[in-house]
């Protein structure tokens, strides 16, 4: 992917469409090396990531799906170990979420209903569902609606009575 849209990037910095992809690709590749242990690569790619997702909104606020890969890079970056964060502020590669625009872009795009919007309601569940004060409650309601959307995905069912479970739902 990096291979076709970079070239267009580099010729015009302005192809919405080639920089979406290319934040995309190296959103991929971010998670991709912190899984291998690559952190300081998974940092540059997350971080370029950020400034090409970035670009593709000033360039063209209406390309609201490029907003779910930024609210998930600013919802991972932002809660980054706390060690990690103080480490970002002097070394440049670290890049720093928004913590602010996170969830508020993920249930933009679900409310939008483009082509990432199924990926971004399963998404937004499973982070309300997490700990850290976010809202279980929520997230079961919206598993739920999942499951009754998609009864076949066993995926979904595990989730939402995982979130029973913690809620301390045992019927």
């Amino acid at each position: 992917m990096l291979d076709i849209c970079a070239p267009r990037v580099k010729a015009s910095g302005k192809d919405t469409r080639a920089l979406q992809n290319c934040g995309i690709a190296n959103f991929s590749l971010s998670y991709v090396f912190s899984v291998q242990g690559r952190y300081m690569a998974a940092a540059r790619r997350a971080t370029r990531s950020i400034k090409q997702l970035e670009a593709v909104l000033d360039a063209d606020p209406t390309k609201v799906d490029a907003k779910l890969h930024l609210g998930l890079l600013y919802q991972y970056t932002d809660n980054l170990p706390a060690f990690v964060k103080a480490v970002g502020w002097v070394v440049w590669f670290i890049p720093r979420g928004n913590g602010q625009l996170a969830i508020p872009y993920i249930i933009e795009v679900v409310d939008h209903g483009g082509e990432y919007a199924l990926a971004a309601r399963f998404i937004l569940a499973d982070i309300h569902s997490q700990g850290n004060g976010k809202s279980p409650q929520l997230a079961e309601v919206m598993f739920a609606h999942l499951v009754k959307q998609y009864p076949g995905n066993y995926r979904l069912h595990y989730n939402d009575l995982e979130v029973l479970n913690r809620l301390g739902c045992n019927e």
